[in-house]
């Protein structure tokens, strides 16, 4: 059978194997990939070798599109789902890309540097909570996060913005002025609240400042 190298091509997931030697554990990741899968769909394709049909890029979606054909049911319709990637599930195809390894060698070096590289960049969190904000289906784990994740994304960025806060404090009026950045100042219920907690933490009053905000 003539392979065709370097274009998407839907086979049969029943055809294609798992990397068995594949060092990074990935079970924990193969529901959270599906409700991703199950909304966005399979856009990127496994990459393949031929020769054995082995999978050195992208088992962990190869797993989850295994798990989506069982389970597809189980997850939350409401959070979304893709109709292209239903009919494909239901015909039993994936996507991939036959590449053509010179040997066995170069194919494992390809999967473990595949592997690494994913670790290699992070996070800007404020833009991330910025593009959070967008009208996203299957919102947050459509994202591949939970709630509890974006929650610790907004509270870091906040807690910057009270870092770096400036503040006037008049002894004789007993009153606060708080100057806020614009990053704090659209939470400016959540930044007082957090102020007060951390004066009472501390010991520093029973009722909290008189305070007032303004944005800087």
């Amino acid at each position: 059978m003539s392979m065709i190298y370097g274009q998407i091509v839907s086979i049969p997931l029943k055809k294609i194997n798992l990397w068995k030697d594949n060092p990074r554990h990935n079970e924990h990741a193969v529901t959270k990939l599906a409700k991703i899968l199950q909304c966005r769909g399979q856009v990127t394709p496994l990459v393949v070798w031929d020769k054995d049909m082995t999978v050195y890029k992208g088992n962990t979606t190869l797993k989850a599109l295994r798990w989506l054909q069982v389970n597809w049911r189980a997850l939350d319709k409401n959070k979304g789902e893709n109709a292209e990637l239903f009919n494909q599930l239901k015909l039993g195809l994936c996507k991939i890309i036959y590449y053509n390894f010179p040997n066995h060698v170069s194919a494992v070096a390809y999967g473990i540097a595949d592997n690494k590289a994913s670790e290699f960049a992070t996070f800007d969190e404020d833009q991330l909570d910025k593009l959070m904000t967008l009208d996203i289906v299957g919102y947050p784990e459509s994202l591949g996060y939970t709630e509890a994740e974006i929650a610790n994304i907004k509270q870091n960025k906040l807690q910057t913005g009270l870092d770096e806060m400036p503040g006037e404090y008049d002894a004789e009026s007993d009153y606060l002025t708080i100057k806020i950045s614009e990053v704090a100042r659209s939470h400016k219920e959540y930044v007082l609240e957090v102020i007060n907690n951390a004066l009472r933490d501390a010991g520093l009053t029973e009722e909290g400042y008189n305070y007032e905000a303004i944005a800087y």
